[in-house]
């Protein structure tokens, strides 16, 4: 069996911090093009080292007992002025019964823009995970896209 000629490497990248919260306003993408039951939307804002800006989403859920399927798109306009929409798709989970309005997340990330600035993000999946409060109805997480060096 032959050697690879060359090995690639794989790496985290820290793109943002994103802080969401539910606000009584139309929705940003299509109903229909969410996957699972609308839930809501909302606006937030996006640090980190080459992304600023707000944040318009729309959330879809599918409900389990301990575990909610999730799929939150919509855009982000950046402070120098672009559009990039985002699609992710995955859990929120209950861990601890002692607090029920925490739920932890985790989700794949897959970004769309027609900005030259920000193009790098069309070839780059990205994760985000971190934490859904029930109670104040905030999501905060933390994005990496992957990097293949």
């Amino acid at each position: 069996m032959e050697e690879p000629s060359a090995v690639q490497s794989e790496r985290l990248e820290y793109l943002f911090e994103i802080a969401l919260q539910f606000r009584e306003m139309p929705p940003v993408t299509s109903r229909e093009a969410g996957e699972g039951e609308y839930i809501g939307s909302g606006e937030g804002t996006v640090e980190g080292p080459r992304i600023h800006g707000t944040v318009r989403w729309d959330l879809f859920e599918k409900r389990e007992e301990t575990l909610c399927r999730s799929n939150l798109a919509g855009a982000i306009e950046t402070n120098d002025g672009a559009d990039i929409h985002f699609d992710s798709r995955g859990f929120f989970m209950k861990p601890d019964q002692s607090n029920p309005n925490k739920w932890v997340t985790a989700a794949s990330v897959h970004f769309d823009t027609a900005d030259e600035r920000y193009e790098w993000l069309n070839t780059h999946l990205a994760v985000w995970a971190g934490e859904f409060n029930m109670e104040t109805h905030c999501h905060h997480y933390q994005a990496y896209a992957q990097v293949i060096d």
